[in-house]
């Protein structure tokens, strides 16, 4: 019987996962906290792959790193008081409700795709003729050795 209670969950979620989006075949709150925290952890995952690749790009930039780095500070105490202000009350499961785990977590969720959305530009590059590209690369040195040119 003990085994039977272990594995009932794993099937359950299994199922639950198997078909459609998490969200859609959320049955409880609960499932729908889990799949909104499923959600950005996969939105958070892509930021530090995002950021990695970046990374690994510019390595022989130490100025821009820096000011990378910098700025992912930056954002993510700016992310940290937008998501204060928009639940500003200290007990926020009482004031809030049973779905504040999940509008908090696809909150943070919109803030990383947002982010994610404008690092990107690192990873792409930009084309010929682009005179406000700062500090992206070129596409073409995105995929070739530019650093001694």
């Amino acid at each position: 019987m003990r085994k039977i209670l272990i594995l009932f969950p794993i099937i359950f979620s299994t199922k639950l996962y198997a078909e459609g989006t998490c969200l859609e075949n959320s049955i409880t709150q609960h499932d729908m906290n889990q799949c909104a925290g499923l959600d950005l952890k996969s939105a958070s995952a892509e930021l530090q792959r995002v950021l990695a690749e970046i990374r690994k790009h510019y390595k022989h930039e130490p100025e821009f790193l820096e000011k990378l780095d910098k700025s992912q500070k930056v954002w993510s105490s700016l992310v940290d008081s937008n998501l204060e202000m928009l639940y500003p009350l200290k007990n926020k499961q009482k004031n809030y409700g049973t779905v504040f785990p999940m509008c908090s977590a696809f909150d943070r969720t919109g803030f990383i795709i947002q982010r994610v959305a404008f690092l990107k530009k690192w990873l792409v590059g930009h084309g010929d003729g682009e005179v406000c590209g700062g500090s992206v690369y070129h596409s073409y040195c995105l995929s070739n050795d530019c650093s001694k040119l």
